[in-house]
């Protein structure tokens, strides 16, 4: 299951977003806070204001065990261009540009594995002594011969 949460109009470049953003790619929920605490990049607040929301929202709308999250994806795109400027000597425009970003953070749950049968005190297996062989599968006749005749 994939959750995600967003935020709009961040005043911080997509570029510099997308730095913190992408090193918490592959994490586990805790561990991308964690990160997150400790990176110095001023983007890295807003980051993990998201990623604590999108917690949150696994929680909460999905009732998803939040210990079993891991970041799947996490980027910045980019949102609205303010354009203002200053005068700089002999009357000289200088013109500003501030972008703004929009975050994307999406999580996915990690189903946990289904365990495996314990052995009966027989000494079989739990499916009544039967124990399964794995199924091996051969390529088409048409490759065996190609193989047989580029080693011949």
């Amino acid at each position: 299951m994939i959750i995600s949460a967003r935020a709009s109009h961040l005043s911080h470049t997509p570029r510099k977003v997308n730095l913190v953003a992408k090193s918490i790619i592959g994490l586990s929920a805790d561990e991308a806070l964690n990160r997150l605490q400790f990176t110095i990049k001023r983007a890295s607040r807003p980051v993990s204001l998201v990623l604590k929301q999108a917690i949150a929202n696994a929680g909460h709308n999905f009732a998803v065990d939040t210990k079993r999250l891991i970041v799947l994806r996490a980027f910045a795109t980019k949102g609205k261009t303010i354009k203002k400027g200053l005068f700089g000597g002999r009357m000289h425009y200088k013109p500003i540009e501030k972008t703004f970003s929009h975050l994307t953070i999406e999580l996915k749950s990690l189903e946990p594995k289904p365990l495996a049968a314990a052995p009966s005190a027989k000494g079989g297996s739990a499916s009544g002594g039967k124990v399964a062989t794995p199924v091996v599968k051969l390529p088409a006749k048409s490759k065996i011969s190609n193989i047989k005749s580029k080693i011949s």
